[in-house]
């Protein structure tokens, strides 16, 4: 099966993660994607899709990003 994806459907996609781990959430962090919160729960917030910040990536980094997020 082949899948079109726009830009913003893998905005989408990777805003729908699970993000496994510390030094994942700490790299994302870095990348400006979102922002860890801690506390009483801990939680990673992305970035909302119209953040300016997603066009710092391209469709592949995006992409492959994502595999490597849900590769487990």
């Amino acid at each position: 099966m082949e899948v079109n994806l726009s830009k913003k459907d893998i905005i989408h996609l990777l805003r729908g993660v699970e993000i496994p781990d510390y030094k994942t959430i700490f790299k994302l962090r870095d990348m400006g994607l979102g922002d860890y919160i801690g506390g009483f729960v801990d939680n990673f917030e992305w970035n909302g899709t119209n953040s300016t910040i997603w066009d710092k990536y391209s469709e592949k980094e995006l992409y492959e990003l994502y595999i490597k997020l849900t590769k487990d």
